[in-house]
């Protein structure tokens, strides 16, 4: 009923001008689900297909007598992948503790260090 295979990718650059970026995939496996979540009686069943999402973001810090200033702007889901359907999940739509609800979303941060 849960998929066997679940990871997370992550990669972070940072060069010494202050220019950054990274990324982050998460991967969940296909798997198969079962009506009554019992796979072993011959119950019936459907393939989940596997499904990934993709963060990326881009930074910029600058240092000054201020301390350090750091914008950064990013996209969350860049390929907004929806989450996959499942009849035994919550509600009959999916599985909040397998996927991600959000869709695709932008952002953009700005932090200061003193």
């Amino acid at each position: 009923m849960f998929p066997k295979y679940k990871a997370n990718f992550t990669g972070q650059w940072g060069h010494a001008s202050g220019v950054g970026g990274g990324f982050n995939v998460r991967y969940i496996g296909s798997y198969e689900e079962c009506a009554n979540r019992d796979c072993n009686h011959g119950q019936p069943s459907r393939d989940i297909n596997s499904w990934a999402k993709l963060d990326m973001f881009g930074s910029y810090t600058a240092t000054s007598r201020a301390g350090k200033t750091t914008l950064s702007v990013g996209i969350n889901n860049l390929t907004n992948n929806q989450p996959a359907v499942i009849y035994a999940g919550f509600a009959g739509t999916s599985d909040s503790s397998t996927y991600d609800y959000m869709g695709r979303f932008m952002y953009m941060r700005l932090a200061q260090m003193f």
